[in-house]
């Protein structure tokens, strides 16, 4: 078959997909994020650049992990299957889990359990009621389920050539292809046995290898493995130094994809990329109509101590230049999409009660 049949016959598998309801992807947990983007879809890449405490892992955690299994189980009629890869560099295994549970926990019981790796585990003056030992104990169930679904990748000697083979061992489990005369695979002849199954790599973070050219190297494998299996990535890179001292040389600046650290072969390759930043570090009290320094509760605790920003700097599928509002509390791994100024304005009591009871 000829290259111009080949993508004539994709272009109508796609479009068949459509008609058919297929090409949905999963959904979003953020509305507004949605507007923007299509959902969780097959054979994209999405890279996600923030500083340390800007919500960039929590965010991904998410909309790639949580949100897609919680879609799933409550969808049992839908086609699409999921397996996630999760290269963690840099939280210790047991404390990812344990953030996944104070999520999963924090959902289940209406926003009234809140937890955190140092709860759990009952660090310092930490002490656990029955109550929540009780909520752990109820959410093994989920733990087992995410176990299934998530293969969770750890350690400092992770490196492109390990990832490359974490790819080839996910394209030979969910394709078949052709082989040549010595009987090696062609993945340019790659074909999925379910059209159906999403193949997800997430890397938190790429700084963690260290190096430009392994950096550039991992984002051009994604780029391959994106065109060729349809398998879908969400990349976590760090800002460089000047962006986050910016407020140091002249006030406070948005992050634009140059302030990503390292390399930009990564913003290039990715079809979105979203950064995350919080206005309230750089100083300032008020930020797109949003008021920073208002109170939330008696614990001191102000907006701008929670409210984070998702600006979408890159959507080859969509609009760009869009900012997503939401609150975010990085010792319970947990994000919500917060009220606009407008909804602030008109029922500010309301709105500013809602936060408290979720994050204070």
């Amino acid at each position: 078959m000829s290259i111009n049949n080949d993508i004539k016959e994709k272009f109508k598998s796609q479009y068949k997909r459509g008609l058919e309801g297929l090409n949905k992807g999963i959904p979003i947990p953020l509305t507004k994020l949605s507007e923007y983007i299509c959902n969780i879809q097959q054979g994209t890449i999405t890279l996600v650049g923030g500083s340390t405490g800007s919500g960039k892992s929590t965010l991904i955690n998410e909309v790639a992990i949580s949100a897609p299994l919680q879609f799933l189980e409550d969808n049992p009629d839908r086609p699409e299957k999921y397996h996630c890869e999760y290269f963690n560099l840099e939280i210790q295994d047991v404390d990812v889990l344990a953030k996944f549970k104070a999520n999963y926990i924090f959902k289940e019981s209406q926003y009234q359990i809140k937890l955190s790796p140092t709860k759990i585990f009952q660090k310092g003056d930490f002490i656990l009621t029955d109550v929540e030992k009780d909520w752990i104990d109820r959410s093994d169930r989920y733990i087992d389920k995410l176990m299934d679904n998530v293969d969770f990748v750890a350690g400092e000697n992770v490196s492109p050539e390990f990832f490359y083979k974490k790819l080839w061992e996910c394209a030979k489990k969910y394709g078949t292809m052709e082989c040549d005369a010595d009987g090696k695979p062609l993945l340019h002849t790659w074909k999925a046995i379910d059209p159906n199954q999403y193949v997800v790599f997430i890397f938190d973070n790429l700084n963690n290898l260290n190096d430009k050219s392994k950096i550039d190297t991992l984002s051009s494998m994604c780029v391959t493995f994106r065109k060729l299996c349809n398998f879908t990535f969400f990349l976590i890179q760090q800002y460089n130094r000047s962006q986050e001292t910016n407020f140091n040389h002249g006030g406070f600046q948005e992050p634009v994809l140059s302030d990503l650290k390292e390399s930009g072969r990564t913003s290039d390759d990715a079809d979105t990329v979203i950064l995350t930043y919080s206005p309230a570090r750089f100083g300032i009290t008020e930020y797109l109509d949003y008021q920073l320094e208002e109170l939330l509760g008696n614990n001191g605790q102000n907006l701008g101590d929670i409210l984070r920003f998702a600006k979408i700097a890159k959507n080859r599928n969509g609009q760009d230049n869009k900012y997503i509002p939401y609150a975010f509390s990085g010792a319970r791994g947990i994000i919500k999409e917060l009220p606009s100024p407008f909804q602030f304005s008109t029922n500010h009591q309301g709105c500013k009660e809602n936060i408290i009871n979720l994050f204070c």
